[in-house]
Formats: structure tokens, sequence, C-alpha cells
């Protein structure tokens, strides 16, 4: 299967017997011939065998012009950069649950999302595989916000912000509304140019989104088996921020491939605001350091295997491919890029502002600003 993502084109090898990905990335188009990136990423229930120079921390494996690392007992990601300059990657995902069916379904019944290590594949796909490629080719930069596309007003926008502070009740709420094509819902890719592509990972939303408001609740679950419904109204009643579901894009959103560029970049911002929504002009430099901080925060596991990378190559003959003081340095300079040509602005929300008040209200303020 190949599609087109992020303007790379991914070849997707599944030599899993149990596994199925095609739900995960159906809504993204073919492979495009004016892709010049290539991908060919191979999932798999079986370890790929290379050589290990170095492993250093044990979990952490150096081969020749890459490196592997394990991130759990049944998962781990293989990176093959020996032809990166003819800017072609080679990924090998090893995903293999081992547990008995009981385990495994005590392991689910106690997760927030209800999920397998199997069922989380489409979520290890994207956060773990497809968004980090940006970061080893060097041509685009996250933005961690979701994104959409008026078709009225013909303008798209970025709403920013660090986790939990409201993007995901914004994102529902402008969800209502079929002028707005969804493009991302937590993490968007953008290009120097501030081309934005879609990311159609699974959109998620916890219990606490749904307190006032039962219509994604409704229908997102109205698709799930009764056990996995049981299992989200007794972990509500608990504690609502421990019960999660994610659900593909087109279920809730209106979903249409496009690749617009950024025309507003709005980060959300919780405090002691003295009006309960308020809007103003972000200073360029504020946007550029607030993004950097929000990513780099948000993938410092990401980083951290590049620093472990570093970290062994500086023992071999061989020079470092990708480090992390390059990656920051290019996302400064990308940042400083896009951000200079979009309207940038700051959401100001009151600490105690009622949740249905300000998703509707902010929602009004975007629709009047993008106007």
């Amino acid at each position: 299967m190949k599609k087109s993502i992020f303007g790379y084109n991914v070849h997707f090898i599944n030599e899993t017997e149990n596994l199925s990905i095609e739900s995960f990335i159906n809504l993204y188009p073919s492979e495009n011939i004016d892709n010049k990136k290539k991908v060919e990423l191979i999932i798999s229930n079986q370890v790929y065998p290379c050589e290990v120079i170095l492993r250093n921390p044990q979990k952490f494996n150096l081969h020749k012009k890459g490196f592997s690392f394990f991130l759990s007992e049944g998962l781990k990601i293989h990176w093959d950069l020996s032809k990166i300059e003819e800017d072609k990657i080679t990924i090998y995902l090893y995903i293999n649950e081992k547990k008995g069916k009981l385990i495994s379904f005590i392991k689910k019944f106690l997760s927030k999302s209800y999920e397998s290590l199997y069922d989380s594949l489409g979520c290890f796909l994207h956060e773990l595989v497809l968004v980090p490629l940006t970061f080893l080719f060097q041509d685009k930069v996250i933005v961690h916000g979701c994104s959409f596309y008026n078709i009225k007003a013909q303008k798209s926008i970025i709403i920013g912000g660090t986790g939990g502070v409201g993007k995901t009740s914004i994102s529902l709420e402008i969800g209502r509304n079929k002028d707005w094509v969804f493009l991302s819902d937590d993490m968007t890719v953008i290009d120097a140019t501030g081309k934005i592509y879609p990311n159609y990972a699974f959109p998620k939303f916890f219990g606490y989104n749904t307190l006032t408001d039962k219509a994604v609740e409704k229908k997102v679950l109205s698709e799930f088996g009764i056990l996995n419904k049981i299992h989200w109204n007794i972990m509500k009643k608990i504690r609502p921020s421990n019960v999660m579901r994610s659900f593909s894009p087109d279920k809730w959103f209106f979903v249409q491939s496009m690749n617009p560029e950024l025309d507003y970049f709005c980060l959300l911002l919780r405090g002691n605001f003295p009006k309960q929504v308020d809007i103003q002009l972000l200073e360029l430099m504020k946007c550029v350091f607030s993004n950097e901080t929000n990513i780099f925060s948000e993938y410092y596991a990401f980083l951290n295997i590049i620093r472990w990378y570093e970290y062994n190559i500086i023992h071999t003959k061989e020079e470092a491919i990708i480090t992390v003081k390059k990656i920051i340095k290019n996302y400064q300079k990308i940042y400083k890029n896009i951000f200079s040509k979009s309207n940038n602005f700051s959401l100001n929300v009151s600490n105690d502002a009622e949740s249905s008040y300000f998703q509707k209200k902010i929602t009004s303020i975007l629709s009047e600003l993008i106007q």
C-alpha cells in the first residue's frame, strides 16, 4: 500500500498475519509522483536482524547508518538512514503482543483507551514513526495544535497550546460546522513555506470533554462494543480524565484532502485574565519560542533517542547523520519564516471560564477573525 503522507511517498509493507493498517491510513491520498522523499515502512512480528555496533543504554542499538530502540517488550523501531542523502528512509516496526488473552484483556480494561498493543497501532504509526520523519528529513516542522481550513473564508488556522489547555474541546466544537475542513487534531505538520499537510492520526477525546455535551460521546461510542461502553461508563464515573477514546477524523469532522498555506495561528493560554475570553496580538518571537518549547517538550522522548544516537556514534569513526542541535536550529529558522507570514494571536481564557462557554465563544471569535 502506497500513500502520500506529509509530502512523503510512504510504502507500507505489512508482514504480520493478524494486524490490519488500512483503517489508520485510508484517508491519506495515494502516492504522488511529485514527492521526492521516499519512505519504506515494514511492519512485522519478527525483529529485524542486523549487526549491533554499540548498545548504550541497553534499549538503544547503534547500527551502521542507523539505530533502533525498544519502546516496550513488544514494540521496537529500527531506522535505516543509509540512503537518507538520496531522500529515502527505511523503517522496520516490530510489534508483537506476547501476553496471554486474559492478561491482555486485564491490561486493556485498565488502560485509558480500552486498547491492546495491537489496537494502538495507528497511534504508534503516527506518533512514533510518521510524524518523527519530519525531524530526520529536516524539510518540515511540527506545531502542537489542531488545524482547520474554512471553506467560505478560504483561510486556514492552527490553534496551538500546551496539553490540557482546551484545544480538543474547541476542535470538537468547530467540528459541528461543516464550513471547516479538518486538517489535524493535535500535531500539525507544516513546511518552510507555510504549507500545511493533513495529519489524519485519530483524534482523542476524554471523559471530561463529554460532561456537558453528549453528542460526540453518543456518535463515537455507538460503533464500539458493549464491553467498551461499560469500560467507558465505569472509568468516566471514577475519574473523567482517566478515560479516553480515539476515532477516525471523518466520524465527526468534514475531511477533504488539501494543502493550504497557513493564514492564522492562535495560541490558547489559560490564566488569571480579567476577561473570560480575550484575543490579543502575539509577537513573532513569543510565537516562535512558545511553539519551540511545546514541540520539544512533546517530543522529548524522541529527541532523547537522537541524543543516545549521538552519544554512541561519537565513539565510532562515523559522523552523526542527525543531531539535536541541528534539529533545534532548523526549527527556529523555519518557525521564524512561517510565523513572520501568518497572523498570530493569543486566545486568553480565564481560569474560571465555564467550559461550554469558552468553547462557543472562541469558535465565534475564530469565525469572525478569518472573515
